[in-house]
């Protein structure tokens, strides 16, 4: 009887560490979105909803070091999105334990992982005297009948880390076959003379207008850097193409990381998966 209390009492108290909200998917002149506790329409093998998860946790820790009593502080805030229809979550954890086996997952299973990965990450460590932080931000940026595509960005910073640091990539669902797609460039524009010169003249102005003159002038196909820019990582988000431009900056320099081309821009070189998106662009 104890245990069975103590068991209600954790399942209670977790109940309300994480928020959950519930999402329907909505059409409004040719473009699919998101609609809360609302299911209007469903996309291709009737997947009509998504969950998206969200836990974030701060913990204040104590130790005790040479200089007498430190106070550190770690934070944890992550979400996720799980499709009921599929038994699928999408998503990432600190520990990169807990990320595998999402691709066939019962919701409870999701929320318990969530959990334990937040847990591992706020418990006390007597070495870290200065905090540290996990901070992922998954968003659903487009959304057409057969993919849905995904925008995630990471910061972090551990104990006696230098300074914080972050990443962001991206990634597509398959509908059609559950299968998760990543991407680079290449995949998805033209690589033609009309692309390389477009690309070619923005890449230029954004070095430019950040006073990087020592990259403005490269040749982004083939440097000194090893930087290739058809190669380089790339993120859907809302109205733009994201591409990772990681490999031509030193840590210091990684405020330029953030280079997008809009997808009207890029409408005219658009092949593969990129096509389903800017054919809705006018």
């Amino acid at each position: 009887m104890f245990r069975i209390l103590i068991s209600m009492v954790f399942f209670v108290f977790n109940l309300y560490a994480y928020e959950i909200k519930d999402y329907g998917f909505s059409i409004k002149n040719g473009n699919y979105g998101l609609i809360e506790n609302e299911k209007d329409k469903c996309l291709i093998n009737n997947i009509c909803s998504i969950k998206y998860i969200k836990l974030k946790k701060e913990l204040e820790v104590e130790n005790l070091t040479s200089q007498g009593k430190v106070k550190a502080l770690n934070s944890y805030n992550n979400n996720l999105f799980f499709i009921p229809d599929l038994n699928i979550t999408l998503g990432s954890f600190e520990n990169q334990k807990f990320n595998k086996n999402l691709d066939f997952i019962t919701l409870d299973q999701t929320l318990e992982k969530i959990l334990q990965d937040k847990d591992n990450f706020l418990k006390k460590d007597p070495f870290n005297i200065y905090g540290k932080d996990f901070n992922n931000t998954l968003k659903i940026t487009y959304i057409v009948k057969d993919m849905i595509f995904f925008d995630n960005f990471v910061d972090y910073s551990y104990s006696s880390a230098a300074h914080p640091s972050f990443y962001e990539s991206g990634f597509a669902l398959n509908l059609k076959d559950k299968k998760i797609k990543t991407y680079v460039l290449k995949d998805v524009v033209r690589n033609n003379k009309a692309f390389r010169k477009l690309i070619t003249e923005k890449l230029k102005n954004y070095f430019e207008i950040h006073k990087r003159y020592d990259l403005a002038n490269l040749n982004f196909f083939n440097n000194k850097y090893n930087f290739n820019v058809l190669e380089q990582d790339i993120s859907f988000k809302e109205n733009s193409l994201y591409i990772n431009l990681r490999l031509l900056l030193a840590e210091v320099g990684r405020n330029l990381d953030f280079f997008e081309i809009s997808y009207k821009d890029l409408k005219p070189f658009s092949k593969g998966d990129l096509m389903k998106i800017t054919n809705n662009i006018k």
